[in-house]
């Protein structure tokens, strides 16, 4: 339905037989681009009983430590990835600002908004030394690539 909507269709398909037609069709089509052999309506019975099942008896998210420290861990990592992607050195360079810190708060509004929509409230101190960690983490990860590759091709 999200492939309706953005492409201006959801307004022309008024009945759920038609939506569903149409969400049936662009998996079909994305399938096909793709290359996988799958009769989309062989298994739509199947995928729309899983649905219904899960939204007449959904799961609760269980508010644990263990589940808070998951999103917390996730929030970071996605933050600090998302704003190595972001394009901010053109945006660094006309305010005048580092790149890494232009990067870094890119990834602490992130991951504060990414919190926040899961009800999660966190002092902003907190996500930001949780950010420096995490960039911490990959460096290391890069240097013992980097190492590792380098011992490799001296033995080869």
């Amino acid at each position: 339905m999200k492939a309706a909507e953005q492409a201006g269709l959801s307004k022309q398909l008024a009945s759920g037989s038609e939506k569903r037609e149409y969400a049936i069709k662009v998996a079909q089509d994305y399938l096909n681009t793709v290359g996988v052999k799958v009769d989309v309506k062989a298994i739509t019975s199947l995928i729309e009983s899983e649905v219904l099942k899960q939204f007449n008896s959904p799961t609760p998210i269980v508010d644990s430590p263990e589940a808070r420290a998951a999103l917390l861990q996730k929030a970071v990592e996605s933050g600090v990835l998302a704003a190595e992607q972001s394009g901010l050195k053109a945006a660094a360079m006309n305010v005048g600002v580092s790149l890494a810190q232009q990067k870094k708060q890119y990834a602490a509004n992130l991951a504060g908004k990414y919190l926040e929509q899961h009800g999660i409230r966190m002092d902003p101190q907190i996500v930001d030394g949780l950010i420096e960690a995490q960039i911490m983490r990959f460096k290391i990860e890069a240097a013992k690539a980097t190492q590792a590759a380098q011992q490799s091709s001296a033995r080869g």
